[in-house]
């Protein structure tokens, strides 16, 4: 066997045995409400969107006011035909800067998190 055909056959074989490298991590698409939104109604819920499938089990919004503490009541909930929408309710705000926490798993396995904050006149 010649030694390209045997490299190309490693190579292969590395992307049989280890496909998360050769895809692309689970990007957030979109956010509502929007980064650094300043609201006048306050949202009933966050809801995010990524490009890739999640995994309920590792991924969660957490929603904290301007002194840090986590205002969210419910559970994070996955959703979407694709599993790749998670939201969180919210009880009723009042006026005031809002920071939404997420960290998430794909079904893949590549983690992410991020944050950002959006404001209730």
């Amino acid at each position: 066997m010649s030694r390209q055909l045997f490299a190309l056959m490693l190579v292969i074989a590395g992307f049989i045995a280890f496909p998360n490298f050769a895809s692309a991590h689970a990007k957030i698409l979109g956010t509502d409400p929007a980064k650094d939104a300043v609201l006048t109604t306050p949202p009933k819920a966050v809801n995010l969107m990524f490009a890739k499938a999640l995994e309920p089990k590792f991924s969660a919004i957490h929603v904290l006011d301007a002194s840090g503490k986590q205002i969210d009541t419910a559970n994070t909930t996955i959703k979407g035909d694709g599993h790749n929408e998670m939201s969180v309710e919210l009880p009723a705000l009042p006026a005031g800067v809002y920071k939404v926490m997420w960290n998430i798993v794909s079904l893949d396995g590549h983690k992410m998190k991020g944050d950002y904050t959006f404001t209730i006149k």
